[in-house]
């Protein structure tokens, strides 16, 4: 991997954290705005337009499916999962992340 791809794994990481934070109204860590709980949710879920855009773009990077995950966390969500639970079943591993 890449450092831009690890770069950009970390994003998608990142933003399922945000949203699973934002879903299950979490304790929030320091610095964490609903706005960006909001905004993961769009980027991982919106099925067209600038967040759909962008998943595709940052997922291309880091070799990831941009339709797959919209399914995966759409499934997760209808489920009430745990997005968290999402990316160890689905054998994501982001450097510098435990999953």
């Amino acid at each position: 991997m890449t450092a831009e791809s690890e770069m950009f794994a970390a994003v998608v990481y990142q933003a399922v954290l945000d949203a699973d934070v934002h879903l299950r109204g979490a304790n929030q860590t320091a610095g964490y705005k609903p706005q960006d709980g909001q905004e993961a949710l769009k980027l991982l879920t919106d099925s067209y337009g600038p967040w759909a855009r962008s998943r595709m773009d940052i997922c291309n990077v880091c070799g990831m499916d941009p339709n797959a995950l919209r399914d995966r966390v759409v499934a997760m969500i209808e489920e009430k999962g745990n997005l968290q639970d999402m990316i160890a079943r689905c054998g994501m591993r982001f450097k510098g992340a435990a999953a």
